[in-house]
């Protein structure tokens, strides 16, 4: 009898340490999420302000960037990179539309505002406005310092904005949009996976299946609604560079939303319409990094999808 009461006690002594030790890990990943998140948040906050410098403070000292495939490593650089829009662009705004966090990497959709007062590249001061959208992917150390990052910012419509191509009369409110916690995360992720994977595979049923009827669609700023609508978008992709394949290079997932980054490889096979000009297949081969975000449902199906790259790179490839 004694050797079971002693038994038992053990028992109980065990499964309270695993609980207790559970609880902490839990604390202890949630806490770190929370920095994530926090840090992530804080580099456009901290570059609205005009405080560059301190954006040094949250990156490692090796940090590698790939921004808008302008590759460079260490903080010094990094932060020349992003003091670069203060001269054609004092006093810009980044502010985020969504931040999304899965272990230690953040996915962060904002949109850059401001007037072009300086020169940018070639083009000369205009005064006007421009506002594009970006997506950047942080990844992080241990403390929460920024050691990798990944951005993707629509270049061509601040260029057509300058250029007068495209007018902004006003800017957009933005604000940040919420994260559903009812919706499992693995529902999400499989969603995400298997978007990539059917458009691989060109499995247009399956692909279809995953969107909702009224899926709401933001394609670089063109902006319509419906499966079929989508579907049609997608095709005609397909239609100009046949053998175009997406290669996963980011994927960040939390409960309802999920963002992926991704290399676009193909050749331009087919015709190519852009800015009101088409342009007849070159068989050039291309790579192109592009990136999207997407709000899922608890049925697995995308609600609404965010497409954000720079449509100039194609350019290079289609002439």
């Amino acid at each position: 009898m004694k050797y079971i009461l002693t038994m038992k006690r053990t028992f109980l002594l065990f499964v309270t340490a695993l609980l207790v030790a559970t609880f902490a890990n839990a604390q202890e990943g949630s806490d770190y999420a929370q920095l994530v998140r926090d840090n992530g948040a804080q580099f456009h906050i901290n570059f609205s302000a005009g405080k560059f410098d301190e954006n040094g403070l949250l990156v490692t000292e090796d940090i590698y960037v790939n921004s808008n495939n302008a590759i460079l490593v260490g903080r010094e650089d990094f932060v020349k990179r992003v003091k670069r829009y203060d001269g054609p662009f004092p006093g810009m705004t980044l502010t985020d539309r969504i931040v999304i966090v899965e272990d230690n990497i953040a996915a962060v959709h904002y949109i850059l505002q401001g007037k072009q007062k300086g020169k940018y590249g070639d083009l000369a001061p205009t005064g006007n406005k421009v506002e594009a959208m970006s997506a950047e992917f942080f990844v992080m150390d241990e403390k929460g310092l920024m050691k990798d990052l990944l951005t993707i910012t629509q270049l061509d419509k601040l260029k057509a904005q300058i250029k007068g191509e495209e007018t902004i009369e006003e800017h957009q409110k933005v604000t940040l949009y919420p994260i559903d916690h009812s919706v499992s995360k693995e529902v999400t992720e499989k969603t995400t996976d298997m978007y990539v994977r059917h458009f691989n595979f060109r499995n247009w049923e399956g692909f279809k299946n995953l969107l909702a009827a009224d899926v709401k669609v933001n394609w670089n700023g063109e902006m319509f609604t419906g499966a079929d609508a989508f579907m049609e978008k997608i095709k005609s992709r397909v239609a100009s560079f046949s053998n175009i394949t997406y290669q996963l290079d980011r994927s960040v997932v939390e409960a309802n939303r999920s963002a992926i980054g991704y290399t676009m490889n193909g050749k331009h096979d087919g015709a190519y319409s852009y800015k009101n000009k088409t342009f007849q297949p070159t068989q050039k081969d291309f790579e192109i990094r592009e990136a999207i975000h997407f709000e899922v449902g608890a049925d697995g199906k995308i609600q609404s999808l965010i497409v954000i790259s720079n449509q100039d790179e194609f350019l290079p490839f289609v002439k």
